[in-house]
C-alpha cells in the first residue's frame, strides 16, 4: 500500500484497490525488536536498525551487533544500522526488598546499592557504541541531587 493502491486475496482478509488516503513522503525505516541469534542476523540483512530489550549487558550487546554485521555483510548492506538498547537499572538496599518475580531480574542489566555503584557497568554498555539507548531507573526515589557521569550522545 506505500507503493500505491494494492489487490490482496488472503485466507482471512481480503482487499481490492485499497489505497492510504494520506500515504508518507518518504520510505518508512523497518526496526526489529529481536533476541535470538537468527533473527539479530535477519535483523541485519532487511531491517534499518535493531531493538534490544532491558537487561541487556555489554557482553550480550557486542554479541548482538556481530551477529547483526553478519547478517549485513552476508546481504552486502554498507548503509547505517540503528541499534537501540533498553538499559533497565534498580538503585537500593536489594536486601530490604520483597523477592522480584522470577522475570524481574533479568530485565536489570544494573543493580546497585546507588546509581555511583553501577556507573562502570553503565558506561560498559554506553562503550558498546550503540547508536541509542533508553534508560529507566527503579528502586527508592532520592534527593533532587544527581551524581554526574560521562554522557552519551543521544541520536
Amino acid at each position: 500500500m506505500l507503493a500505491g493502491p494494492t489487490t490482496y486475496e488472503g485466507r482471512y482478509v481480503s482487499i481490492d484497490n485499497v489505497a492510504l488516503e494520506f500515504p508518507p513522503l518518504g520510505s518508512i525505516p523497518v526496526v526489529a525488536g529481536v533476541t535470538g541469534p537468527n533473527s539479530l542476523e535477519l535483523s541485519g540483512e532487511v531491517a534499518a536498525g535493531t531493538v534490544l530489550p532491558g537487561g541487556s549487558d555489554a557482553d550480550q550487546i557486542r554479541e548482538a551487533q556481530a551477529r547483526i554485521e553478519v547478517g549485513r555483510t552476508r546481504a552486502g548492506r554498507t548503509d547505517s544500522h540503528r541499534l537501540t538498547v533498553f538499559v533497565g537499572y534498580f538503585c537500593g538496599d536489594v536486601s530490604t526488598l520483597p523477592p522480584p518475580p522470577e522475570d524481574v531480574e533479568d530485565d536489570f542489566a544494573i543493580v546497585g546499592p546507588s546509581p555511583d555503584a553501577g556507573i562502570e557497568e553503565f558506561q560498559a554498555i554506553l562503550d558498546t557504541a550503540s547508536t541509542r539507548w533508553c534508560s529507566s531507573r527503579s528502586g527508592p526515589r532520592r534527593s533532587s541531587s544527581r551524581s554526574s557521569t560521562k554522557r552519551s550522545p543521544r541520536t
